[in-house]
């Protein structure tokens, strides 16, 4: 499920373009100092709710205090406060449309009696307007021309009116809405039905995509829009990654991919250093100087393509799934794996166990230590997930269990065998990009996998057996080059990554 706060902030283009002819009321045709007023950076109008606003209910408050402040130079009292917030949360969690409505109907109260008060001078009455409806101070321009519309009765009547109406105003009081989105996804990540808080089927959303991430929208291959291919404010698209509007380009972290090329907008570097150069060439796939490719498989060699031109079965996935953490106050390298084990299997015990089998893993002199950490929260913003659950999941095929690829971030084990333990430790270490070390052997009698080690490997080795108990300093070599690998430094007690 999806919680966020929608903010729709809607183009002023054609306003911008004739800033003249946008009418107000009936009786009033504004100039081109509308524009000072009505069309200033929403984004910083943004800002003062968003600002250090740590809750819905925070954010609301501080909206109707500016609004006191401006219109009466004081803070709303606690009544006030809890009268006028419960209004707009209710109206929040019907539409946006009804909580810009009530914004609407609550300035217009506070500023009723201003109206016809006319010791307050026309000057003060439009710099209060300006505080509380757009919640910054006014610029001299604006403020001069609107004081010579706002004379005491109808000139300021319209005057509040155009304040009230005003796209940015609407903007702002529209960032209150909230909005839930539940995101059903297929087997690669990528949202394909969105289904708001109502839950009806005639609300649903539904979105189509090419292999690599072009979208199919209405009117093509017989969509429509009452079929449900119609817009939505929901920014996770192809493999759930945000795709920018304007541009068209889906953010990866490390760099932007165009679903309408299938590539990546800038390549993967080469990061290797001398010591690997001498390997390029050679046909081995673990010792070479392009850590990002495989000497072995052509298509990885080109720095822009996306999945080795296999959309359908691979994804590039988000984020880091490993650390690789140098301690320069101690001299120690860690590994460190985090890793939220879920699932009706994932019992203390069977976690322990799989922790204590990484852990202990003889590193073969590599000076890098394993750590593979139980947690539900992120280190460093690295987290990944394996499901500790009885039965094969066909999302891991051919087993039925596994990662989803070297350097990926979730998984699948089946719990109910009496190796669970061993299965789980072998593809907790998947997920920081250290690959297998044996080949698929046809099954035995009994229909069990079997499988022999690869050249240079035996069954001493957790990559090449589930009872294994080493890895090799050429397999930590492979952690650290993997992409997904993020790299810190800790010094003076304190890390930072990169």
């Amino acid at each position: 499920m999806q919680w966020r706060s929608s903010v729709w902030l809607r183009p002023l283009r054609s306003f911008l373009q004739d800033p003249t002819s946008y009418v107000i009321t009936p009786s009033l045709r504004v100039s081109a100092f509308l524009f000072s007023c009505c069309s200033l950076t929403t984004w910083a109008l943004v800002a003062n709710l968003y600002g250090t606003a740590a809750s819905d209910n925070e954010r609301t408050e501080h909206f109707v205090n500016n609004f006191y402040r401006g219109a009466y130079g004081r803070d709303a009292t606690s009544t006030e406060i809890q009268q006028q917030r419960d209004a707009l949360n209710a109206a929040a969690a019907q539409s946006q449309a009804a909580v810009q409505s009530q914004a609407d109907t609550f300035g217009r109260s506070l500023f009723a009696g201003q109206v016809n008060d006319s010791s307050i001078s026309d000057t003060q009455f439009v710099t209060n307007l300006y505080e509380a409806f757009l919640q910054r101070g006014p610029d001299a321009g604006g403020l001069g021309w609107w004081s010579g519309q706002a004379t005491v009765g109808t000139g300021r009547q319209n005057v509040l009116g155009a304040f009230a109406g005003c796209p940015a105003f609407r903007d702002l009081s529209g960032t209150l809405y909230r909005e839930a989105n539940w995101l059903v996804s297929d087997q690669l990540g990528t949202p394909r039905m969105i289904a708001n808080k109502s839950g009806s089927l005639a609300s649903m959303k539904r979105h189509d995509y090419l292999p690599f991430g072009e979208e199919l929208g209405a009117n093509i291959g017989g969509r429509t829009p009452t079929q449900g291919y119609a817009g939505d404010s929901v920014r996770q698209k192809f493999t759930s990654k945000e795709r920018d509007n304007e541009t068209g380009l889906d953010y990866f972290l490390a760099r932007y991919y165009s679903s309408t090329q299938g590539r990546f907008t800038s390549p993967d570097e080469f990061t290797g250093g001398p010591e690997n150069i001498y390997t390029l060439g050679k046909g081995d796939s673990e010792k070479q100087a392009l850590p990002y490719a495989e000497i072995t498989n052509p298509q990885s060699l080109n720095k822009y393509q996306y999945c080795f031109n296999n959309p359908l079965r691979y994804i590039d996935l988000d984020g880091h799934d490993g650390l690789l953490i140098t301690n320069k106050d101690t001299g120690q390298t860690t590994l460190v794996i985090p890793v939220h084990f879920t699932g009706t299997g994932a019992t203390p015990e069977l976690i322990a166990a799989i922790v204590k089998r990484d852990n202990e893993l003889d590193t073969g002199g590599s000076g890098v230590k394993i750590e593979v950490v139980a947690t539900d929260k992120p280190i460093n913003g690295v987290l990944n997930n394996l499901d500790l659950s009885p039965g094969l999941d066909k999302n891991y095929p051919p087993a039925g269990e596994g990662v989803n690829g070297p350097g990926g971030n979730r998984g699948h084990i089946n719990s109910a065998t009496g190796s669970a333990d061993g299965a789980a430790a072998h593809d907790v270490l998947h997920l920081a990009g250290i690959k297998d070390q044996y080949k698929e052997g046809r099954r035995d009698a009994n229909g069990q996998r079997t499988s022999t080690p690869k050249k240079g490997y035996d069954n001493s080795n957790i990559m090449t057996s589930r009872g294994g108990t080493k890895l090799k300093p050429e397999q930590i070599r492979e952690a650290q080059n993997n992409r997904s690998t993020k790299k810190c430094t800790t010094e003076n007690g304190k890390t930072a990554c990169k």
